[in-house]
């Protein structure tokens, strides 16, 4: 995988920055243990019962977020300031990697199933709209601020991610109907569904809530609350659903 311009496979040898590596290091021990501590929880919390399909959507994009981790970080071995030009070369890796999972997913029936990945195809298009607008920040920020940061975006996704399918499988599976509120639903509001003329920030729970609602009809919402610290969009996102689909809300 790379981009059309091949920025992301240099020929030549890189001169190695000690300093640089020494920071992106500590940031993949960040990665990984949140690879782990994911894992885990799918694999041995006997709360949760995971599906199939939800296992090899979470492992295949850990690989696949990892790769392009290790990709940006002999990218930015180059750049030690980034701006314009730096940033929409970064995006597009990131677009092609997230198209790639969602092709892959689509195409393997045999191992993904389709009941789920139904579901899945139909509320899982924020993140395209999430790595369009995201990966953009101050002109000329360094690139050891600029992995930092990506890094942390990486490992909401993947946190949400657990949530997601957490969801989807309840639904397909149990017929349990439950929203989820995490950082990354946060981070999304604040920094795209404001700023990208959406009708309303909570777009992306009326889309999901369109689709969950078609497959089950209930007339209480429960909502997953993940959030570290107390939040303002909790009573918001309550508000919005008792007054737009007039249901009863309920959290935990």
């Amino acid at each position: 995988m790379r981009t059309k311009s091949g920025n992301f496979h240099p020929r030549d040898y890189i001169e190695n920055n000690i300093r640089f590596r020494i920071l992106t290091s500590s940031e993949f021990i960040k990665y990984k243990t949140a690879q782990t501590f994911i894992l885990k929880e799918i694999e041995f919390n006997s709360i949760y019962n995971f599906s199939k399909t939800s296992k090899e959507i979470i492992l295949f994009k850990f690989d696949v977020w990892f790769d392009f981790l290790c990709e940006l970080e002999q990218y930015l071995l180059k750049k030690e300031i980034l701006g314009k030009n730096e940033f929409k070369e970064i995006k597009e890796l990131a677009l092609e990697r997230e198209n790639y999972i969602k092709d892959v997913i689509l195409k393997y029936k045999n191992i993904f199933d389709e009941k789920f990945i139904e579901v899945w195809n139909k509320v899982h298009y924020h993140f395209t709209n999430f790595f369009d607008n995201i990966l953009n920040f101050k002109e000329n920020i360094s690139r050891e601020a600029y992995f930092e940061k990506i890094m942390n975006i990486i490992i909401l996704v993947m946190q949400h991610t657990l949530y997601e399918v957490y969801e989807i499988d309840n639904l397909v599976y149990n017929k349990k109907l439950f929203l989820s509120i995490d950082e990354f639903d946060k981070f999304f509001i604040n920094n795209i569904c404001q700023t990208c003329n959406f009708k309303t920030k909570f777009c992306y729970f009326e889309k999901k809530l369109e689709v969950y609602l078609n497959k089950i009809n209930t007339e209480k919402i429960l909502i997953k609350n993940y959030l570290s610290d107390k939040c303002e969009l909790v009573d918001e996102l309550i508000k919005f659903i008792r007054e737009k689909y007039k249901k009863e809300v309920i959290v935990e």
